[in-house]
Order: structure tokens, then C-alpha cells, then sequence
């Protein structure tokens, strides 16, 4: 009661007080800077002068006697705790302060949106196709050969499957990638894509008779590709950890 009735519009009579979370603001009266937060113990200290300040009334009821006689003469311990109280109290009635929102991004065009949808989506697949042939490479031996569409048909299926559990199964999913570092937005990749990333991570495909065809290098090779791959790997999560942190960000900047 003695925040609503006297605390806060005393505080208040020549500044804005205003609260934050857990903090009390006081900025001048009418100002559009913004506020800064004040010490609980500051707050405290003037309340109890301010008690102590109060003229003695004869046609003043019993609380205003009270509260005046207390913060003269009072216990320091006991004033101390009543003060405590009387200043989250005020902290609780006064006004919440919104910082105001700052300019909002000027909206994507629908081409910006496609452009930068299509390029998350290749992202995406060049991602699952590294982390699918790290995983082929690592269960195949030197100068092993594949037919490239038969190795691209292999990938579509393992990574198909992967884009499945997590969809159906986020939590599961998100487990097996912390565990077995599989991508953590799978996206079966395009032929040319595909066969792109399979050229960089493996070995330029080889014309044969029947088609092209790729050949597992020697094992000192292959541990440098793996070496090499894993590291691809690994940039590809860390730019879409930073990306999700910046969106996140954004829509935070945006909703405060």
C-alpha cells in the first residue's frame, strides 16, 4: 500500500520511474532517452530520508505517523528489511519499460527469397553428400571401383533415409547427428551436384566403357580425403550454426 499510495508518486514527482526485469529506472521527467537503472540501496536509502523528512501532523492518520516514526527511530536491522520490501514493491507498481524497436529490414523480394532459398537447398546437399561419401569412403578399400550413377543411386537411398527419420523423429534424429556427425538438415542432392562434390571429395570420375566410374585411391589417400572431408564437414555445421544464430537473432531484434 505504501508503494501505490506514496513511494512511487513521491519517487516520481520530478522523473519517470520505470522497471525492467528486475531492475528499477529512473530517466528526467519526460524524456525519450533511455532510462538507467538505479541501486536497490540507493532507492533505500532515499526512501528513508524521505520518511524521516515528513512533517509531524496532528490530523495525520496512524500509517503516515508510523512509517515516519519507524524510519527515525526504528531498529536499523528492521528499517532496513522494511525498505527492502518497500523498494521491490515499488519496482513491482511502476510502469514496464519497452525499449522501442528499431527499424525493421526492408522486406526480401520474392527473387532475394528464391535466390537465398535455393541457396540454403544446395547447401544442404552438398553437405549430406560429403557426409554420405565420408562415411562410403571410410567402408571401402583402395581400388575399389563404382559406377558413378550406381554410387549417386546408393546416395539417394542413405540420404533419402536420413531426411525420413528426421522428419520423423527430430529428437532421435538430432542424437545421430551429435553422435555420428551426419548432417543436421539432410537434403538429397541433385545428379550434378552429386557428382560435383563427388569429384572434389574422392577423385575426378573416370571415363570407362560402360560409363563414368569412381576409383577409391591408395589408403594414405584415402586418409587424407577423410581427413580433408571431415573438415568440410565440420565448416558446413559451423556456417549453418552461425546462420541459425543470426536469424534467431534477427527475429529477436525484431519481436523485443
Amino acid at each position: 500500500m505504501l508503494a501505490r499510495t506514496w513511494a512511487l508518486p513521491t519517487l516520481a514527482a520530478d522523473r519517470d520511474v520505470l522497471a525492467k526485469g528486475a531492475a528499477l529506472l529512473y530517466r528526467p521527467r519526460g524524456a525519450m532517452t533511455d532510462p538507467t537503472p538505479v541501486d536497490a540501496l540507493a532507492v533505500a536509502a532515499e526512501l528513508r530520508d524521505l520518511l524521516a523528512a515528513l512533517p509531524e501532523r496532528a490530523d495525520a492518520g496512524r500509517p503516515y505517523a508510523d512509517a515516519r516514526l519507524f524510519a527515525l527511530y526504528g531498529p536499523a536491522d528492521a528499517v532496513r528489511a522494511y525498505l527492502r520490501e518497500a523498494v521491490a514493491a515499488v519496482r513491482v507498481a511502476a510502469p514496464r519499460y519497452r525499449a522501442p524497436a528499431g527499424p525493421r529490414p526492408a522486406a526480401m523480394t520474392a527473387a532475394e527469397r528464391k535466390r537465398r532459398s535455393r541457396t540454403a537447398r544446395r547447401a544442404a546437399e552438398v553437405t549430406s553428400a560429403r557426409c554420405f561419401l565420408r562415411d562410403w569412403l571410410d567402408a571401402v578399400e583402395p581400388g575399389d571401383r563404382v559406377a558413378a550413377a550406381d554410387l549417386y543411386a546408393e546416395a539417394v537411398d542413405e540420404i533419402g533415409q536420413w531426411t525420413e527419420d528426421a522428419a520423423a523423429n527430430p529428437d532421435a534424429y538430432a542424437r545421430d547427428v551429435e553422435r555420428d556427425g551426419l548432417p543436421e538438415t539432410p537434403a538429397v542432392p541433385g545428379v550434378k551436384t552429386f557428382y560435383v562434390t563427388a569429384d572434389e571429395v574422392i577423385a575426378p570420375r573416370t571415363r570407362t566403357a560402360t560409363g563414368y566410374a569412381y576409383v577409391v585411391p591408395e589408403t594414405a589417400v584415402v586418409d587424407e580425403l577423410l581427413d580433408r572431408v571431415a573438415a568440410m564437414v565440420w565448416a558446413d555445421h559451423r556456417e549453418q550454426t552461425l546462420d541459425l544464430i543470426a536469424r534467431t537473432t534477427a527475429k529477436e531484434t525484431r519481436a523485443a
